[in-house]
């Protein structure tokens, strides 16, 4: 995901990313718009969270691309899935140098301190925090 980041910023389009939030593996994407579309680059080991086209609307769109084939990896159980919520992420925020640091870990670290917003909204409770332990704590 920061590869792909570093790399497209170098031409031009702003570096950002977008954490899937699932209860047991999550999932960052690079963004990026073109001719008013949003697409992403990405890579797993699931062939089906590789990279999307430029033809969604807006980052919920492309978001919601992905959620049928977020499943449980372990279990391999398509029925049961996993993703809960999105985060968009600028890379340009960061003072350390995310491009060619040795360690990434503040990038990981600042993921857990931001709201994330539900893919299905409970309520009123719009966005949440992810927490390392799995919980997760409605934003006040």
């Amino acid at each position: 995901m920061v590869t792909a980041a570093a790399i497209l910023s170098q031409h031009g389009y702003p570096p950002l990313s977008i954490c899937l939030e699932a209860s047991d593996i999550d999932h960052n994407i690079f963004v990026y718009w073109q001719d008013g579309h949003v697409g992403s680059i990405a890579k797993s080991r699931q062939v089906e969270l590789h990279d999307r086209p430029p033809i969604f609307k807006t980052y919920r769109d492309l978001v919601m691309s992905y959620y049928p084939d977020y499943y449980n990896w372990s279990t391999q159980d398509r029925a049961d899935i996993t993703m809960r919520g999105w985060a968009l992420t600028d890379l340009r925020i960061f003072t350390q140098n995310w491009i060619t640091g040795e360690s990434m870990k503040f990038i990981e670290e600042y993921l857990y301190t931001i709201p994330y917003k539900r893919i299905f909204p409970e309520d009123k409770d719009v966005f949440y925090y992810s927490r390392k332990d799995d919980t997760v704590i409605p934003v006040p």
